[in-house]
């Protein structure tokens, strides 16, 4: 944020109680209602956005806030969903992921866990190239592993580490 009246606002409003925060929306959403605007609502065609104005747009909340600040190379504006890029393996324990994708420069992978210990196997077409995997445990950012592999193109079989709780992929090309 480049501008200091926005980012003195933001700070300003932050600290308001959730008292005066929920007058604000309340007001906010009763001069839409007066204008005739209309409100933000989920985009008929595609469920992981949502529809402002007329465009597409992407809500950043906090979590979402939270995942750049721990991956300052991760360019969220540029990233989009794109949960064909992943395909689990016959029988695998977990059909429960998300995919965000810079195509051809880097990948986050969100598996959901559950109450057992598991692996998840799983095909993710990826261009060419040299790559490092990052596995990491969401709840409190620890890396479980990292490695450097050469890829030829195509599908990639592979499978997660044992994970219980959500695992993360974070998959970024490494220059040559």
């Amino acid at each position: 944020m480049n501008n200091p009246r926005h980012a003195l606002l933001l700070r300003l409003l932050w600290r308001l109680p959730r008292a005066a925060k929920g007058l604000i929306y309340a007001l906010s959403m009763l001069a839409v209602a007066l204008l005739g605007a209309e409100p933000i609502r989920l985009h008929s065609d595609n469920p992981h956005y949502f529809l402002f104005r007329g465009r597409p747009a992407v809500l950043i909340t906090s979590t979402e806030h939270y995942g750049a600040v721990l991956n300052p190379d991760f360019d969220f504006v540029h990233m989009r969903p794109n949960q064909q890029r992943l395909r689990p393996w016959v029988h695998s324990a977990s059909e429960s992921f998300y995919v965000l994708e810079q195509p051809g420069k880097i990948y986050a992978v969100y598996f959901r866990g559950g109450e057992q210990l598991r692996r998840t196997r799983f095909a993710m077409d990826l261009p060419r190239g040299r790559w490092r995997a990052e596995w990491v445990t969401p709840r409190d950012g620890s890396l479980n592993r990292s490695e450097p592999f050469t890829h030829l193109g195509g599908s990639l079989l592979t499978e997660t580490p044992e994970f219980t709780e959500d695992i993360a992929l974070r998959l970024r090309a490494m220059s040559n």
